[in-house]
């Protein structure tokens, strides 16, 4: 993203764009509170979600609405990556299964991997 650097009113037009993205946000996540508070990769990509909406809205203020998709749709990619990790459990985040057996109802010869 492109911002003309020490010009007070664009510093003014991103610091409003950001409360707003921040706002929305917020409200977004509100259904997983459950899940929050964020720590680690997954408070590094609600973060990273959020500046890309502030972006988004940014490019659409200055008429560049090319560029404001592409942040848009960057946001909702991360959102979505975010919602993802918040409503995965141990039981869908892998294809591999482990299964245990008791060896005290069954002989240890009975494992396939001893014979």
């Amino acid at each position: 993203m492109n911002v003309p650097l020490n010009v007070e009113s664009e510093d003014s037009i991103l610091e409003q764009l950001g409360g707003k993205a921040d706002q929305y946000f917020t409200n977004q996540m509100t259904s997983y509170a459950e899940s929050l508070p964020l720590t680690g990769g997954d408070l590094t990509t609600a973060s990273q979600a959020t500046n890309q909406y502030v972006a988004s809205l940014y490019m659409a203020r200055k008429q560049n609405f090319e560029s404001a998709k592409y942040w848009e749709d960057r946001y909702k990619e991360s959102f979505n990556t975010l919602v993802n990790i918040l409503t995965s459990n141990p039981t869908n985040r892998t294809k591999r299964i482990a299964v245990t057996k008791d060896y005290r109802t069954e002989p240890i010869s009975s494992d396939p991997l001893l014979e």
